[in-house]
């Protein structure tokens, strides 16, 4: 099972970017967007359609997702982290 271990948001908290380690120990990253259904009383986060990713380490994950990602890679940098869970 996967488990996401920090999170990148936009400016605009839009977008994120979660970064999760996988059980055999590589990392990768998926998009995700924030919705909101007023009708229903939810909101959450769901995954953008994505490639698939495998680093060997954290920081090569977050290194290939600004490159991969506009809103990453235009110098706002990490704007909030998540603890690790």
């Amino acid at each position: 099972m996967d488990t996401e271990i920090c999170h990148l948001y936009s400016q605009e908290r839009t977008r994120r970017l979660a970064i999760f380690r996988r059980a055999d120990g590589t990392y990768g990253w998926e998009e995700q967007y924030h919705y909101e259904n007023a009708l229903a009383n939810i909101e959450g986060w769901a995954q953008l359609p994505a490639e698939a990713s495998r680093f060997h380490d954290l920081e090569a994950a977050k290194r290939e997702a600004a490159v991969g990602l506009p809103w990453v890679a235009d110098g706002r940098g990490f704007i909030d982290v998540a603890e690790p869970r």
